[in-house]
């Protein structure tokens, strides 16, 4: 159940402070592991979830010159409040060109975490994104975060490529089509590494996931 006394609006400026201050670590057991083959005709592309020898502690990815510059330039930037506290934030750029709002931070400090603070922000997001006709969601993770992963796959996401010279460690990309086009995916695109498309601020790796849900929200 969503906490009732939980406020999900767009940040101001003294919220910026705030979401700096926050803990974004994680700690982890397991990442997921991808191992790609390429042959003349063939790209191969398997993901594993390896279980680590010891508890990892996975720091943000992501600094806070990254988390300015969005605040600075994002078409949304939410915050979870609650008893006056900034507990979570959300932001989103918006991609004209594929009709998208790409998801790229989504944060909850670990005292607030499992309270269902990150699926409010979520559905606001995907709420806005509908208010503005976009067609898809589309997100991103460190393959050193499943806890994300497997957030991303109960909202319906699924794995849709990855890119190794980005996020560090890894990302994962995850989207949800916010109206409905038809049962079957239209032609594909292939996501070149050397094209940088998240940029270089996110590091070694990159990889990602899409959902399709119709206009009634049914997956």
């Amino acid at each position: 159940m969503m906490p009732s006394d939980l406020v999900i609006r767009p940040a101001d400026r003294p919220d910026l402070r705030a979401c700096l201050e926050l803990d974004n670590s994680i700690t982890t057991n397991y990442v997921w592991q991808i191992d790609q083959r390429m042959e003349e005709e063939t790209i191969n592309v398997a993901l594993r979830k390896v279980r680590l020898p010891r508890a990892l502690v996975v720091p943000y990815p992501r600094d806070a010159g990254h988390l300015i510059e969005n605040w600075r330039q994002a078409d949304l930037f939410l915050v979870a409040v609650r008893y006056g506290q900034v507990q979570g934030y959300l932001d989103l750029a918006v991609q004209p060109w594929h009709q998208a709002g790409w998801i790229h931070n989504l944060v909850v400090a670990p005292v607030f975490r499992r309270q269902r603070i990150g699926t409010a922000l979520l559905q606001r997001a995907r709420q806005w994104c509908q208010e503005q006709s976009l067609r898809k969601l589309m997100a991103e993770t460190s393959t050193k975060n499943p806890q994300a992963v497997a957030f991303y796959q109960r909202h319906g996401f699924v794995f849709c490529g990855f890119n190794k010279k980005t996020i560090r460690p890894l990302a994962v990309l995850a989207g949800r089509r916010l109206c409905w086009l038809d049962r079957t995916p239209g032609p594909g695109a292939i996501c070149w590494a050397g094209a940088r498309l998240l940029g270089p601020t996110l590091g070694p790796a990159c990889f990602c996931c899409y959902c399709v849900f119709s206009s009634s929200g049914a997956s």
